[in-house]
């Protein structure tokens, strides 16, 4: 006689339990996406001083808040069409993605954006003098290692070696 337990599964259901966790470990895992904000127009006169970027047709130089956990990561991609006006190549338009927790004030300067001074350069001056040289260019930020807490999020531009800079139709979204 053979004894088989009530509690073992039969081997269709094991076969179908592996079919089963072999599909689930297929699907590609979905982001999701936690702002966007887009800017269809011209914004010109960004000088070496500095100063936050329009995201939006009404002007709003900031994200809505969104909430960050503790040890989880989100993503930052910053589209413009960049120019730069100076007579000389070795002007550029520097950008930082820019963290603001909402309690506290602090900023968190996203990389790759944190580069030591103002050394990334989102677009360069073709060495004539105006506009002209345009680009569409991107740069993706990395939230990393941040407090738990809300953030909003902002584009800070400034010229380096001499210029005026002028972003145009841009997009940002945020994801995790």
């Amino acid at each position: 006689m053979k004894l088989t337990s009530v509690f073992a599964p039969s081997r269709t259901v094991l076969a179908g339990l592996l079919g089963a966790a072999a599909l689930a470990a297929a699907v590609p895992a979905q982001a999701e996406i936690l702002v966007t904000m887009s800017r269809p127009g011209n914004f010109a006169g960004i000088t070496a001083g500095g100063q936050l970027m329009p995201l939006t047709p009404a002007g709003a130089n900031q994200t809505p808040a969104f909430f960050v956990p503790a040890g989880s990561r989100f993503l930052v991609s910053y589209t413009a069409e960049c120019a730069n006006d100076a007579a000389t190549t070795s002007s550029w338009v520097s950008l930082d993605i820019r963290a603001v927790n909402v309690a506290t004030g602090a900023i968190t300067v996203l990389p790759p954006t944190n580069v030591a001074g103002s050394q990334d350069a989102f677009c360069t001056s073709n060495g004539t003098a105006g506009y002209d040289g345009w680009t569409t260019t991107t740069v993706i930020a990395t939230g990393v290692q941040l407090p738990a807490g809300n953030y909003r999020l902002q584009v800070y531009a400034r010229t380096v070696n001499g210029g005026f800079g002028w972003l145009s139709d841009s997009s940002l979204t945020v994801w995790r």
